[in-house]
């Protein structure tokens, strides 16, 4: 109660700080070539991505608290990379058209692998946080696709796991090292 819900749903804000100081709460979408460019928050992104996977979609986000000070987050989805295959159409026609094909490869299309979040302030989490050298294949595999936070000196990355192994992750996390 008190906050706009639209800046509520948008707000990045401290662990501690209360949703009744943000004066304002934006997001926008950003490539990842200016994802990486982000200061600080930039140097935080994957390096390798596991076989099959890109970038998918980001966001930018920004609140400005009462007080004028601003936080920041990046939210990035890795998708799995989808390919057209001939899909046979008919009996009497050996393969759909292109067009059919870009239907069925969109239909399939969309396919998240992971979740990844950059902070550059400790988010409000009752969540583990751990440190970069805690983390495991194990503990990954523990976390059954919750997202768990990894501190880097400050900078907080926030992942969650959908639809990669524990294994894949693991090197992606590596990446960042």
């Amino acid at each position: 109660e008190g906050v706009d819900p639209v800046v509520a749903s948008l707000a990045v804000i401290p662990a501690g700080v209360d949703l009744l100081d943000v004066a304002d709460a934006t997001s926008v979408s950003i490539s990842e070539e200016n994802a990486r460019a982000v200061e600080t928050l930039g140097n935080y992104i994957p390096n390798t991505l596991p076989e099959g996977c890109q970038y998918g979609a980001a966001g930018y986000y920004e609140t400005t608290m009462k007080d004028g000070t601003r936080y920041h987050m990046l939210r990035i989805t890795y998708d799995r990379e989808q390919s057209l295959v001939p899909v046979p159409k008919t009996e009497n026609e050996e393969y759909a058209s292109e067009t059919e094909n870009e239907q069925k490869a969109s239909e399939i299309a969309g396919d998240t692998a992971f979740l990844w979040m950059v902070w550059g302030h400790r988010p409000d989490t009752d969540l583990p946080v751990y440190q970069p050298e805690e983390v495991t294949v194990s503990l990954i595999e523990q976390q059954e696709g919750r997202v768990f936070y990894i501190d880097y000196d400050g900078v907080y990355v926030g992942i969650e796991q959908i639809s990669v192994s524990a294994e894949e992750l693991y090197a992606v996390i590596e990446s960042i090292k």
